[in-house]
């Protein structure tokens, strides 16, 4: 919420483009016909940028740019902390590998909860595995759904949901 009112209170003003966005510590937003002083408690220095103008309705990403500084990972406890907000209990950080090199993130909201977009960069070598012993090919055809090549056959069918064919 403060990403948005921060974002529209330096677009209603050109002349407010030029102060610095870690300094603003409140900002006037429009409530119906009136216009009310929000603080701003949670946007960090780093979650204050802002980029191309034009009014937002709302805000859903606010990106993190500095790992250890807008955002930090605890993979020990699940835990992710995002300046200004605190930590947070997280779901996936076991698919990360240890030793993967964190860049950046995206804290979003969706209709279904908010989530945390992770870039990271993990070396080629972690991808190598040993070859495959005993490979398989795969058929996909039309008499049969699925032929493998050792001679297994797979037939399958994906009813229609109710919503598509509603």
């Amino acid at each position: 919420m403060e990403a948005k009112w921060l974002y529209n209170w330096l677009v209603a003003d050109i002349n407010r483009l030029n102060i610095p966005t870690k300094e603003i510590k409140e900002v006037e937003i429009k409530v119906g016909d009136k216009l009310e002083k929000r603080e701003i408690k949670y946007l960090g220095s780093q979650l204050k940028k802002v980029g191309r103008l034009k009014f937002k309705k709302k805000v859903s990403t606010i990106r993190l740019k500095q790992f250890k500084v807008s955002f930090d990972i605890d993979f020990e406890r699940n835990k992710v902390r995002i300046q200004g907000l605190g930590w947070f209990r997280v779901l996936g950080l076991h698919q990360l590998p240890r030793e993967c090199e964190i860049a950046s993130a995206q804290f979003i909201k969706k209709p279904s909860g908010f989530y945390i977009y992770l870039t990271c960069y993990v070396s080629k070598e972690y991808f190598e595995r040993e070859k495959v012993k005993n490979a398989v090919g795969i058929d996909f055809g039309v008499a049969n759904k699925l032929t493998l090549s050792n001679g297994l056959t797979i037939d399958f069918e994906v009813e229609e949901s109710e919503r598509l064919s509603g």
